[in-house]
């Protein structure tokens, strides 16, 4: 694209975050920054998946970064509701950068969203996170934009760390040590996983048994009687009670899964929190800095 068109990239693929890089030139983050008005929304940093291999089947309860961005800049959700209430400066208009403080409070996904003025701080401002992460809370709160303060506030509450002014650090400190306050039940959606594939083995086994022909070609008439007869006792023989502890362990497995993802959803809440408050105190060092070509 010339050189003098604006370029806005929105992508919420898995690791899309890498992309961010294309604010440098040739991609290369070691590279001076490109000179051309480019930026850039992702709906997951370079490390992490994206939302959208959950078990959500109803359009209406869909949760992901676009979800949310879309619905604050045009006003309505995917299903035609009303989003108001995102025009944190009060300038009249929802910007690029208030529809993204709008998602990182209130995706209830997975997604750990980024944006590339993210990664250009990160690389210019250079400072340890053991000293960054210092900063008391109520000034990393005035150096905020309105935006940065909604979502800060949002996901204090959320993650129920809005009493502290140490809540950055500590929250910092749980990230580091992936002490999210949810391990056992991590621990407990994979014991269940573990019990549903050992019964389900144990129900395999037994039909395979009983009627051997399942091993068979599935295109042959061998395999379809076969199919049908086991097809029909497992029916009859579930009456009687015989396949509960296949059943139990399916239903146990089907709710760790939906709890896991609310799980993993507060965690990815844990990390927008850290990386946001990282990025609004890095952009005051910058401002504080006084150096104007990386400043404009």
């Amino acid at each position: 694209l010339p050189t003098n068109v604006p370029v806005t990239l929105v992508m919420v693929q898995c690791h899309s975050g890498s992309f961010a890089n294309l604010i440098f030139e040739g991609g290369d983050p070691r590279a001076d920054a490109v000179d051309r008005d480019i930026v850039g929304y992702f709906a997951a940093i370079k490390e992490r998946l994206a939302a959208g291999c959950t078990s959500e089947v109803n359009e209406a309860e869909y949760r992901d970064f676009t979800s949310y961005f879309f619905a604050a800049l045009t006003g309505r959700d995917r299903v035609g509701r009303k989003v108001a209430g995102i025009d944190y400066n009060k300038d009249g208009r929802i910007g690029m950068d208030e529809a993204y403080c709008y998602t990182l409070a209130n995706d209830r996904s997975v997604d750990v969203p980024v944006c590339t003025s993210d990664i250009f701080l990160r690389r210019f401002v250079l400072h340890r996170d053991t000293e960054v992460f210092k900063t008391p809370y109520s000034k990393v709160y005035e150096w905020a934009t309105p935006a940065q303060r909604y979502a800060l506030a949002s996901l204090s509450r959320t993650l129920k760390r809005d009493k502290t002014e140490n809540r950055l650090q500590q929250a910092y400190e749980d990230m580091v040590q992936h002490n999210y306050g949810s391990i056992e039940g991590f621990r407990d959606m994979e014991e269940a996983r573990r019990i549903f594939n050992k019964e389900r083995q144990s129900a395999r086994r037994k039909l395979l048994a009983r009627y051997p022909a399942l091993n068979s070609d599935p295109s042959t008439g061998a395999y379809e009687r076969a199919y049908q007869r086991a097809a029909n006792a497992i029916t009859e023989d579930a009456k009687q009670g015989e396949w509960q502890d296949l059943l139990n362990s399916e239903e146990r497995l089907s709710t760790s899964e939906s709890n896991g993802e609310k799980l993993e959803a507060l965690e990815s809440y844990l990390i927008r929190f850290v990386r946001l408050g990282k990025s609004v105190i890095l952009a005051h060092q910058l401002r504080e800095s006084g150096n104007p070509p990386l400043i404009n």
